[in-house]
């Protein structure tokens, strides 16, 4: 699954962003293997996330949905995710679910020395390291990188660079709270694997920067 290794921003900014997905092998051991995601999910509940859904169903900022209605919904062929921004509660997940032991794959995208650190603690050898060569052809039609900060936490491309835009202007002009920006385009992204605390981070300095060019 190579949909969370596009996030974009610098060390300091990827230090809070961390996706653990976990996924069975089609035609191999997916059958009757929605009861050990549901295991894995309530090991992710244990370790503060910040954002967890399921690819079929949504995610917790979804409205009508929540952790306990997405567990019990999950089928064999669901895809889990949980964000985590403290490397100790990813380390904790990673951890617990190596102790698990339930046979199903297990992705982790972060900071490559804080993903190989965490694995040694957990006494895991990573199978296979998947990592973005980038974007390649005319890459000055891209939105600006400090948009693609924010988008790039979205997958399956759910949030665009104009939604960013206006919601920035809203937050600089007062008419939305930064968290509610960062909550509404949280309910876009369908798997749940945006992260809304560093959204409102950059948010909030976006437009901050943007109120101060203005004077």
């Amino acid at each position: 699954m190579t949909h969370t290794a596009y996030r974009l921003g610098n060390e300091e900014s990827l230090k809070m962003d961390y996706v653990v997905l976990c996924i069975a092998a089609r035609n191999f051991n997916h059958q009757s293997c929605a009861e050990k995601l549901r295991k894995m999910s309530e090991i992710f509940r244990k370790h503060n996330p910040v954002n967890f859904g399921d690819v079929k169903q949504g995610s917790i900022w979804r409205e009508g949905l929540d952790f306990d209605r997405i567990v019990s919904e999950l089928k064999d062929t669901s895809v889990i995710h949980g964000v985590f921004t403290r490397l100790e509660d990813v380390k904790g997940a990673v951890k617990d679910l190596k102790a698990a032991d339930l046979g199903i794959s297990v992705v982790v995208t972060g900071l490559f020395k804080d993903v190989f650190c965490l694995a040694e603690e957990a006494g895991l050898k990573p199978h296979c390291v998947g990592i973005s060569l980038g974007i390649f052809g005319r890459t000055e039609k891209l939105a600006p990188l400090e948009l693609r900060e924010v988008t790039s936490m979205c997958g399956h491309n759910m949030i665009g660079p104009h939604t960013v835009k206006d919601v920035i202007a809203d937050v600089r002009k007062g008419k939305i709270k930064v968290e509610a920006a960062a909550k509404e385009m949280a309910e876009s992204c369908i798997c749940g694997l945006f992260n809304p605390i560093r959204a409102a981070l950059l948010i909030q300095n976006l437009a901050e920067v943007q109120n101060a060019a203005i004077k």
